[in-house]
């Protein structure tokens, strides 16, 4: 057991200095697209069946390295549930994490919705609703188009196409 913990170090340090290795030799192409906007529909959810669209905005924040890119998303958009509806604005921070065009997104956010309740006009909803999202993304890093499938904590499934630049 007291070998363990080195043991582990080791193995750690080790993967961190070939990744790292790996990424200087290997032609990476730079990022030049920084902005995406893109339509966002969701179908899903935990307490009934919920739909969705939005348009997006998103805009990279900064790259820690060759793996890792942190954008900003900004969208409002529209929903139903059991014919309920009304407006949604979404923020949230996504990680994109690989080096090429496909790559694993991670997502964690906030999403304020808006609505009437459908049957009383005087009841309004307004609630906000936390968003963790993982899933696939193809985005070239110098543009064009982008396509996204994800999945969510709230049982939500989510098919994003857009356009980076």
């Amino acid at each position: 057991m007291k070998y363990l913990i080195p043991k582990a170090a080791a193995i750690i340090i080790i993967t961190f200095c070939s990744l790292s290795l790996s990424a200087q030799d290997s032609q990476i192409t730079p990022v030049t697209a920084k902005n995406t906007a893109y339509a966002e529909f969701t179908v899903g959810g935990l307490k009934g069946v919920w739909y969705s669209a939005s348009v997006n905005y998103e805009r990279h924040l900064f790259k820690e390295n060759e793996l890792l890119t942190t954008s900003l998303r900004l969208g409002f958009g529209g929903w139903v549930n059991y014919g309920v509806g009304g407006k949604e604005f979404i923020g949230s921070l996504q990680f994109l994490i690989g080096r090429n065009a496909p790559r694993f997104e991670i997502q964690a956010g906030y999403a304020y919705i808006i609505g009437d309740d459908g049957h009383n006009p005087q009841s309004e909803i307004k609630e906000g609703i936390p968003v963790f999202n993982a899933g696939f993304r193809y985005q070239k890093r110098d543009g064009g188009f982008m396509f996204k499938i994800t999945g969510g904590t709230w049982g939500f499934v989510n098919l994003a196409l857009g356009y980076s630049f």
